[in-house]
């Protein structure tokens, strides 16, 4: 049973940290698999152990996978004060002035930052259903989309956005586009469908959008 071999992995993992209790890439692993069964505050204990320990050294990419970990186990166990500064740090976003450095085009910017599109896309939900600031959810959202054009949740989380503010055309077109990237994501074709389906009707095409959230 699933169940039995999640309680074998948990074993598994604490007896090696115990044995190993210097190793960073167990301990990480350990917090990982804690977050990701529902155990964020003890998934942050041992991410913290880890970071302390990267922070000499470190890579950047490692540093950035580890803070992205810890927001993460923040966000989950209710701690939105911390874990909102971290996905705003992480993606260069301003909380204070709600908006990003200026910085030019996407293409007079560089490469992104480099936390990936799941830290746009938490910092736009807790700002949007945690922190009541959906203006700047949008602009996160925004950003998102100019950096990240071609991942489909970006592309989902854009074309609800757009629904809401009744631009349907670009609801229909990023639905389309997110189906398009990943024909495996089921919210992705069935957002898709939704928006096809209502035909020539935008608020037909809102309604039925939203109401699958």
């Amino acid at each position: 049973p699933r169940g039995n071999e999640v309680g074998a992995a948990f074993a598994a993992a604490e007896v090696a940290v115990r044995q190993r209790p210097e190793s960073v890439e167990l301990r990480r692993r350990l917090g990982e698999l804690k977050l990701a069964t529902g155990k964020p505050i003890e998934a942050r204990e041992h991410l913290l152990i880890v970071r302390e320990a990267i922070e000499r050294g470190a890579s950047a990419d490692e540093a950035t996978a580890i803070d992205l970990l810890l927001a993460k186990a923040s966000a989950e166990s209710g701690d939105v004060d911390r874990a909102a500064p971290i996905f705003a740090r992480l993606i260069g976003f301003n909380l204070e002035e709600q908006a990003f450095a200026e910085s030019g085009t996407a293409e007079e910017a560089g490469s992104p930052p480099p936390a990936d599109a799941e830290a746009f896309l938490l910092l736009a939900n807790l700002l949007r259903e945690r922190l009541r600031a959906p203006v700047a959810a949008d602009v996160v959202l925004e950003r998102a989309h100019e950096l990240h054009p071609d991942n489909a949740k970006v592309l989902l989380a854009y074309s609800r956005m757009k629904a809401a503010a009744n631009d349907v055309p670009a609801a229909r077109a990023a639905a389309a586009r997110a189906a398009e990237v990943d024909p495996t994501d089921a919210a992705a074709i069935l957002a898709d469908a939704q928006m096809k389906a209502s035909g020539d009707n935008p608020a037909a095409a809102t309604a039925a959008f939203l109401a699958a959230r």
